[in-house]
């Protein structure tokens, strides 16, 4: 069952909370206004893309990374950091 409201009054109104939907609810009508080739262009720039992180850090481009690691030498023979996860946790 979701709660609805409870007992415990509150002594502030739930501000940040408030401005994260106005601010989700911004950048979904700017979203919307944009044509296919400009929500491309805003979704490469501003989009979290998890891909871009791991082939980073597989490749040793990450700052701290080990240069020969068990990874590395996974990606060049054509593996990806996730695939390699599924084989070493069977």
């Amino acid at each position: 069952m979701i709660p609805i409201r409870n007992a415990v009054p509150t002594r502030y109104p739930p501000v940040i909370t408030w401005m994260l939907i106005a601010t989700n609810c911004l950048v979904f009508l700017f979203q919307d206004s944009l044509s296919p080739d400009e929500l491309l262009l805003f979704l490469r720039q501003f989009a979290l893309i998890p891909a871009r992180y791991s082939e980073a850090f597989a490749s040793g481009e990450v700052r701290g990374a080990p240069r020969s690691n068990p990874a590395q030498q996974r990606h060049a023979k054509g593996e990806t950091v996730s695939h390699a996860e599924f084989i070493e946790s069977r």
